[in-house]
């Protein structure tokens, strides 16, 4: 008796349409921390981009890398379609995945991915595709350790950098639609021996920020909307979180595509960072402690 194969699940999510695709963006842009994007792939089997060390996958928001399995890619209509290099690809079912990441220009532009950063406290108004300002991260050496429950660590000399970004990112399908989309990002970042990366220290975090928001296009503005984000992740409440938080601020959904947009924030309040036990925070400050962050 000739033994069947047992099935091979789809590790990729199915989109019907674009907006189909961007139902499920809206939804995922809200979670806040990694491990609520974790939770919500898990149940839809799916694998991930969130542990990706890639440094430039790892400037894409959290809402894009849980989209996006293993292999970079998802279904949309009758396609798949894979995330390379800042542009989607669409191929059919019949194409090897090998055969496009070697020689993607040979196939379908479906559309593409912009990202861009921009730190807080005095920086440039403009959260634009390509540029980026980083004028408030503040560094500093971290002599103590304690997760929440966990076993002091001490004689610890180890440099840390707190970070407090704005980015935007635009999803665009060609010919249409496109969204613009602003998050607050609230994240630590450690340097081993050189260049910086993710850290994933437990700390506190507390943040309470209001302002405007406002999309140019043209040089022109197109879209005002006004923001009021407030949050805790402590560890007297068992909250405390060792990724980066994730502050969702607005967004712009367009029916038809166009590019050259940025956004322009203006903000007041305070951003909090502790890492927990250590003893270097009262004389390092952990964030902005208030007034103007983005003017």
């Amino acid at each position: 008796m000739q033994l069947r194969e047992t099935p091979i699940p789809n590790d990729r999510l199915v989109f019907q349409s674009p907006t189909d695709f961007y139902n499920t963006y809206s939804a995922l842009s809200k979670f806040q921390t990694e491990d609520e994007l974790r939770y919500w792939a898990q149940s839809k089997t799916h694998t991930t981009l969130l542990d990706s060390l890639d440094s430039i996958i790892c400037n894409y928001s959290g809402t894009l890398r849980t989209i996006l399995n293993k292999d970079s890619e998802f279904e949309l209509g009758d396609s798949i379609v894979i995330f390379i290099n800042g542009d989607l690809y669409g191929y059919s079912k019949q194409e090897a995945n090998i055969s496009i990441q070697k020689n993607p220009e040979k196939f379908k532009k479906a559309g593409s991915v912009v990202v861009s950063i921009v730190q807080s406290q005095n920086s440039k108004n403009d959260v634009a595709p390509g540029g980026v300002d980083a004028t408030w991260q503040n560094q500093f050496y971290i002599h103590s350790y304690q997760p929440c429950g966990g076993t002091l660590q001490t004689g610890l000399n180890s440099l840390r950098k707190f970070v407090s970004e704005l980015y935007y990112e635009q999803i665009s399908f060609f010919p249409n639609p496109w969204r613009a989309n602003l998050w607050l990002r609230i994240k630590l970042e450690e340097r081993p021996s050189s260049g910086w990366r993710q850290c994933y220290n437990y700390r506190d975090i507390s943040y309470d920020v209001a302002g405007t928001a406002v999309l140019y296009y043209g040089g022109v503005p197109d879209y005002t909307t006004n923001y009021e984000v407030t949050g805790n992740f402590l560890c007297s409440t068992s909250t405390s979180v060792s990724g980066p938080i994730n502050v969702f601020l607005a967004y712009k959904y367009e029916p038809s595509y166009n590019v050259g947009s940025f956004w322009r924030v203006y903000g007041s309040g305070f951003i909090y960072q502790h890492i927990l036990g250590d003893d270097n925070y009262i004389t390092i400050p952990s964030a902005y402690p208030g007034g103007d962050l983005w003017n």
